[in-house]
């Protein structure tokens, strides 16, 4: 199959994508948590072993859906991508256990009647984010790294997927707070916070990815080319 040319369009396909992705795997992740918790509850050391468990395949399925609809975009511009929907899940899952895991005892959270609450929850949210995108990017590098040799690029681009969930919590907050009365939008509100703040986080992301993208095809160019890096003859 002939790879098509990244440009805008791929970036706007990519950062669409990602929405779409985010939306409903969350919506997914929701279901299949309620089948076994209808009462809610999330991660954390202070649950029993199998809400743990449920919650760690939630954020899988959330992170495989995700990488789902990325792959779709993937799939025109780069080769040999198909692992993208499960490194995605994968690296989603970890970043959620060791968040569960870990956070609450560097960064516990005061009693919700404390008027630092709201405030204290919206730091750790933030933290929350960035060490999502950050492992999820580098779930991600695991594959870059077999199709480019810039190393650097590839960097680059775990550094926007931290910066983009970062951006897509703070924005999922603030538009939870200017959105949050409107009841006459019901359950479609949370379905608009959801993509608008995981298209964002694909819209950040996306800046990299494309330039490694055309690296990509620049590298397999070289490689099928008769004329590239062939040694010159020498002379007697």
């Amino acid at each position: 199959m002939l790879l098509h040319e990244p440009g805008v369009g791929a970036w706007a396909l990519w950062s669409v994508l990602y929405g779409v992705g985010g939306a409903v795997g969350s919506l997914i992740s929701s279901f299949v948590g309620s089948l076994f918790f209808p009462d809610g509850g999330g991660l954390g050391v202070a649950v029993p072993l199998p809400q743990m468990v449920v919650g760690l395949v939630g954020t899988f399925i959330l992170g495989a859906t995700i990488g789902l609809a990325q792959w779709l975009m993937l799939r025109l511009y780069m080769y040999k991508v198909n692992w993208w929907p499960v490194v995605t899940g994968l690296g989603l899952a970890l970043a959620s256990g060791l968040i569960a895991i870990v956070l609450p005892t560097i960064f516990p959270l005061p009693a919700t009647a404390d008027p630092n609450y709201e405030q204290a929850a919206a730091i750790r949210d933030t933290v929350n984010g960035a060490i999502v995108g950050l492992m999820v990017g580098a779930a991600q590098a695991a594959i870059l790294v077999r199709k480019v040799t810039d190393r650097t690029a590839i960097g680059i681009f775990v550094l926007t997927n931290m910066l983009g969930w970062l951006a897509l919590a703070l924005l999922a907050s603030f538009l939870a707070t200017a959105i949050g009365t409107m009841r006459e939008l019901g359950d479609t509100r949370q379905t608009i916070i959801l993509f608008l703040s995981f298209t964002l986080a694909g819209m950040i992301s996306g800046l990299e990815l494309i330039n490694i993208l055309k690296k990509h095809q620049q590298e397999i160019e070289e490689e099928t080319s008769p004329n590239v890096h062939r040694p010159a003859p020498r002379s007697n």
